[in-house]
């Protein structure tokens, strides 16, 4: 009887965790099912708020939901949450490279201008994936593979467009969507999307680069359907209003080769420029008054072509020369230079890349032996080298050409290598860790923050290592700056710095979230009110009012609500949109 009682308090020692009581280990397949929310955005009349939910392993649904009653729609996008095993991952493909979110993620979708249509890439299931694993060129088919969803909110209506590699919106006008269609991709793979953005640099640069050449875009009428097919077509552009819409044509019948710029209302195209060579880089103004792109046009055929920044009035509908070599004091303009006009319409702003590298002489050991050359002031490790040696040969530094002056002053430099401008094109934000490259290995490092005149190109230096980052003030008026847990501005015209939330108590502006040993980065700025008078600044649930002068007590406009209800509040944008990723709310 001991001897059977004793084995009855053994087995209950022995029996599984989970019959006593207690949760089974977590494993890897049930963290690749917990699904979390990305790309949320409004509706420009916040009647729908739309967003993309998928596990981090699986399929994944686009969501609509009406903000005013209980109607709501579900798209599947297909296998979105893609194992990220390698640099750079196997998600979805943005449109456009630059509205590729950051980190882990799903490519948003994207809401038009009037608030009547959704749209969103689709992909197949994580089932099709599964089925051609072990074929190479049928895993390539089927992970290049998208279709184009267009969602009419008033009723869910989904019509879907197949084999679409890429499409865009107007910003202001829900009329037009145009996309690239997938059936005949370019002959270069390499080549930029047809939507914008710079390509994937290659692996090593060719003796004799490959040219690009354009694919079939389809320009449709939301309202009635009607689409119109465009051939050969590298890059295009819409205004804001979808008033016209640029394209530049690089065809193999290089007859076709040129600039053309159509008005949406009269269905009429202009030529601005052709003649064989490559055409690329076309922006438009927001008045869709002015045109400007980049040619090879007057030295195609030759090695090592240059490029010329081409200017037009679109009522003259003639393309003249605005940037050439010569102003270039041996620098040189690029495919990828980035072209953009400022918002006010002035200037052009364009990526300026240093001279070409000489030749390889006939004694190299390139292709003959493998070896690192390091030296102990490198700013970054080898292996990082490695990876961003092609991003670095083919590299650009911001420049900024005055259109009444046409006088062209660089901003960028090896030193400050990114800058933001104004509106006006008159001033520019630098913030640069470069002196910190090495420091930053081991420690923090830092940042320096510069103010540039954008018209004679001098710098000042506002603070030097901060711990944070500057922004510029919708009117330049003031450049923004978080350095150790508290926020200052900078007034541009004075050269004043102040602390602006020293008067706030007992509320933290820097994430106390943050679970990494680096200084922790300020929760963000929603924004700034009119003519710069204030900055709306977030803490972890709400918003403040902060004048950037420190005169004026900071308010909190959302009355504590977000802490109360343990709700993070943010402003949230409207979804219409350029390009193919609104970033939507923040949060």
């Amino acid at each position: 009887m001991i001897l059977l009682r004793r084995l009855v308090v053994l087995s209950a020692f022995c029996l599984p965790a989970t019959l006593q009581g207690q949760k089974p280990a977590l494993a890897q397949a049930d963290w690749d099912r917990w699904r979390s929310i990305s790309g949320a955005a409004l509706t420009n009349d916040g009647r729908w708020a739309a967003y993309s939910i998928a596990p981090l392993v699986g399929d994944g649904e686009l969501v609509l939901r009406s903000t005013s009653g209980p109607t709501e729609y579900r798209i599947a996008r297909g296998y979105l949450g893609r194992p990220n095993n390698v640099p750079g991952g196997l998600r979805p493909r943005a449109a456009n490279p630059e509205d590729e979110p950051a980190g882990p993620g799903v490519a948003p979708a994207q809401l038009t201008a009037d608030s009547k249509y959704a749209l969103v890439l689709t992909y197949p299931t994580q089932a099709e994936f599964d089925r051609v694993a072990r074929d190479r060129r049928r895993a390539a088919t089927v992970q290049n593979r998208a279709d184009l969803a267009l969602v009419r909110l008033a009723d869910g209506n989904v019509t879907t467009i197949q084999r679409v590699r890429s499409f865009r919106l107007p910003r202001y006008s829900g009329a037009w969507v145009a996309y690239v269609v997938a059936d005949s991709a370019p002959a270069d793979s390499s080549a930029r999307p047809a939507g914008g953005g710079a390509p994937a640099a290659p692996a090593a640069r060719p003796a004799t680069p490959r040219r690009r050449f354009g694919t079939a875009l389809v320009l449709r009428n939301l309202a009635t359907g009607g689409e119109e097919r465009i051939a050969d077509v590298l890059d295009f552009a819409f205004d804001d209003s979808a008033k016209v819409f640029a394209y530049a044509v690089v065809s193999r019948a290089s007859d076709k080769d040129g600039a053309y710029v159509r008005n949406l209302s009269t269905g009429a195209t202009t030529t601005l420029l052709s003649g064989k060579g490559d055409y690329t880089q076309i922006a438009l103004d927001r008045a869709a008054s002015q045109i400007a792109f980049v040619s090879n046009r007057d030295e195609f055929g030759k090695d090592n072509a240059t490029f010329t920044l081409y200017h037009a009035s679109i009522r003259e509908g003639v393309a003249k020369p605005a940037v050439t070599a010569s102003a270039l004091s041996g620098r040189r303009l690029v495919e990828g230079a980035n072209v953009a006009f400022t918002r006010a319409g002035n200037a052009i702003v364009l990526g300026i890349a240093p001279p070409l590298v000489d030749t390889l002489p006939a004694d190299s050991l390139v292709n003959k032996s493998v070896f690192d050359l390091w030296h102990y002031k490198d700013a970054t490790l080898q292996p990082a080298q490695r990876l961003s040696a092609a991003r670095d040969r083919n590299r650009s530094f911001q420049a900024i050409y005055h259109v009444a002056t046409k006088k062209l002053v660089r901003l960028a430099n090896d030193s400050m290598p990114q800058v933001s401008i104004s509106d006006d094109g008159r001033i520019a934000l630098a913030n640069t860790r470069e002196r910190y490259m090495i420091e930053q290995m081991w420690g923090d490092g830092g940042t320096d923050v510069y103010v540039i005149d954008a018209v004679t190109g001098t710098a000042k230096l506002v603070r030097e290592k901060i711990t944070g980052n500057a922004q510029l003030s919708t009117n330049a008026k003031y450049a923004a700056f978080f350095d150790n847990g508290k926020w200052f501005t900078y007034n541009v015209a004075t050269g004043r710095t102040t602390e602006v939330t020293a008067a706030v108590k007992g509320v933290s502006f820097a994430r106390e979230t943050h679970d990494t040993p680096s200084p922790a980065p300020a929760w963000g700025i929603a924004g700034w009110t009119k003519d710069d008078r204030s900055m709306l600044v977030y803490d972890r649930w709400d918003i403040w009012e902060i004048d950037p002068t420190g005169v004026r007590a900071p308010v909190m406009v959302t009355d504590s609500m977000g802490r109360k209800g343990g709700v993070t509040l943010r402003l949230a944008m409207g979804g219409g949109g350029f390009g193919f990723g609104g970033h939507g709310m923040k949060g």
